[in-house]
């Protein structure tokens, strides 16, 4: 037998995976165990640190993607004023361009996952603390449910489809010539 924190025991098998940790299901289960006013303060420090921790977890995004969108610029930008003097080396600038493409939307990827988990961690504290309004949650339905609403992911990686596009074809105009 273990405790999630609120003196009351639990079954192991219910809430630890197969390497010992406390799953996601089992902490969502023990929503229905009663709290005390200490792993309530507990939870609701939890929930302060996960909320702060998103927040920064964007501003590093923003900032890794603004670093992308430089690095990607300046070479297009290069390809496009130097292809007549680059020559055949314009094939390494487009692969060049393609690659770190490629490496931005694994990362945009990457952080899309990282976040998404985050939220659901606050959305658990949420419900656990019986918050009366459910803020991350209630903000992503009404978003999901805005027909022409698209996730910054999405953005992000159609920019960067946008790179390679114009990369590729810089590329093709040069070697045509």
């Amino acid at each position: 037998m273990s405790h999630l924190g609120n003196g009351k025991p639990t079954n192991n098998e219910n809430v630890n995976n197969s390497h010992g940790n406390v799953t996601m299901d089992a902490l969502h289960s023990s929503v229905t165990l009663s709290l005390s006013e200490q792993d309530k303060e507990s939870l609701l420090e939890a929930y302060k640190l996960c909320v702060e921790e998103a927040r920064e977890n964007t501003k590093n995004r923003n900032d890794a993607n603004n670093r992308f969108i430089t690095i990607l610029t300046a070479l297009v930008a290069g390809m496009i004023g130097a292809s007549q003097f680059i020559g055949e080396y314009i094939i390494v600038a487009v692969v060049l361009v393609i690659t770190i493409s490629l490496i931005w939307i694994l990362h945009i990827r990457t952080y899309k996952a990282l976040n998404s988990a985050k939220f659901k961690i606050i959305e658990m504290i949420e419900e656990m603390l019986n918050f009366r309004l459910h803020p991350f949650g209630e903000e992503w339905k009404i978003l999901k449910a805005n027909k022409t609403y698209l996730s910054v992911s999405c953005v992000e990686t159609i920019l960067a489809i946008v790179f390679i596009i114009v990369s590729i074809t810089v590329g093709v105009i040069y070697c045509s010539k």
